[in-house]
Order: structure tokens, then sequence, then C-alpha cells
């Protein structure tokens, strides 16, 4: 059943390795962005397959929505290190956002 839906992820799993960052180059990170689009199609494939028990299901989609939640704080924290907006009052109130997100998690 989910041998179907874990093959587009084991392949970017396959291709997570410095060797094939060098050998696709630009198109290595085009390749593991659509990881965000497999990983709902592998949502909504295992809800199809399994239509009674949605306790599963929703089991996945929670493990889902925090690897996604997780990797949004990291991007947060990484734009705010880039931009330097860590002395901005805006930015104190964003990174205590994610700080709590990332608590939560």
């Amino acid at each position: 059943m989910m041998d179907e839906a874990m093959r587009p992820l084991t392949l970017m799993a396959l291709s997570s390795n410095h060797w094939s960052m060098q050998r696709l180059r630009r198109n290595w990170k085009r390749l593991h962005r659509l990881v965000y689009l497999i990983l709902m199609l592998v949502l909504v494939h295992v809800a199809w397959q399994l239509r009674v028990d949605s306790g599963v299901w929703c089991g996945y989609a929670l493990a889902a929505t925090l690897l996604l939640l997780e990797r949004i704080a990291t991007i947060a924290r990484w734009w705010v290190a880039l931009k330097g907006l860590a002395q901005s009052p805006q930015s104190q109130v964003w990174s205590t956002v994610f700080s709590t997100l990332l608590k939560l998690i």
C-alpha cells in the first residue's frame, strides 16, 4: 500500500547526498522543492487507501504537518539571520512566534 506512495520520496532521499548535489547543480534544488507537492500527494494517496481508518491517516497528516512546520521555522530563522533583522521590533515579535512554535514541536 505505502510502496507506491513512498517511491517518489525514496528517490528524493537517494539524491540527498553531496555527489548528487554536485552532479545536478541547480536542478537539485528544483528537484527537492517537489517534496512539498509529493508530501501532499502521498497524504491524498493514503487517504484513498485507508478510506475507513481515518485515525491512521490523521497520524500521517500530523507527522507531515509537524515536519513542514519545523521546515518553515528553520527557513524563518535563516532569513532573520541573513537579513540581520534581529534588532528590529517586528523581527523580535516574529522570533518570539517562531520560538514558541519550536517549543510546541
